[in-house]
Formats: structure tokens, sequence, C-alpha cells
């Protein structure tokens, strides 16, 4: 074997001895097969699962604090807009302007602040004054 690798492989060879050449490409299949077979295990399988589930869950939960932040800063926005329309300097045609903007919002919007609650739910409405109920 030794022979007919020289005799094969020696021009392939970067220092000219074809079964050490062999011996390397041998070596390396075996570290590759090794390691793919490794990951095809039930060990390896229940741990991408873990590391899949923990990804989506910290997405999930980076999703919800985002999604806390930005509910507060709308109602905080709709309600000094709507604190706007009360303020002594606000001319008459701002005043109809913002009362019709904010109108129209909750007419199309109004659901999202005032859903219907089960008794599991939590959620924000906006209430003269810019407060949260």
């Amino acid at each position: 074997m030794k022979s007919a690798a020289n005799s094969c492989l020696s021009a392939e060879a970067p220092d000219g001895d074809g079964f050490k050449y062999l011996n390397k490409l041998r070596s390396e299949l075996y570290a590759s097969v090794k390691q793919r077979a490794e990951s095809r295990t039930k060990t390896g399988q229940r741990k991408r699962s873990r590391t899949i589930l923990k990804t989506a869950n910290d997405k999930k939960a980076q999703a919800e604090y985002l999604n806390v932040i930005l509910t507060k800063a709308y109602s905080e926005l709709l309600a000094n807009i709507h604190t706007l329309s009360y303020d002594k300097e606000t001319t008459d045609r701002i005043k109809i302007r913002i009362d019709n903007i904010v109108e129209r919002h909750l007419e199309v919007y109004g659901a999202i602040l005032q859903p219907d609650l089960n008794a599991d739910q939590v959620g924000l409405s906006v209430v003269d004054g810019g407060r949260d109920k």
C-alpha cells in the first residue's frame, strides 16, 4: 500500500511522499466524519433544540419589552396631544383640528386603547388629564 500510494500520489503530495499525503487525507476525513457523527446524536439534537428555544424566548421577551415601551410612549403622546387641546394659549382653530385628529384616531385605533379584556389581561387607556387607568 505504501509503494502504491507513493507511486500514485507522489505528484499530488507537497513533499513528494504519497503515503504521508494519503495518511493526512485519511486523518482529515476521520476528523470530519467524527465531528459530523457527534452533531447528529441525540445529545447534539437536544443542545441545538435548547439553543433554538432560548433564542426564540429571548426574542419574544425583547418584543414584549419593546411593545410595553411603545404602548407607554404612544399613550403618553396621545394624552399630551389631548391635553394640548385644553390649553388656554391654544387657538380655537388649533383646538378644533386637534379634537378632529384625536376623534378620527380613536375611531380607527380606539380598540387598541380600550380593548375588551378577559380577566387575565391588562390594558391601558388614555383618559382626560393624561393619566393611565
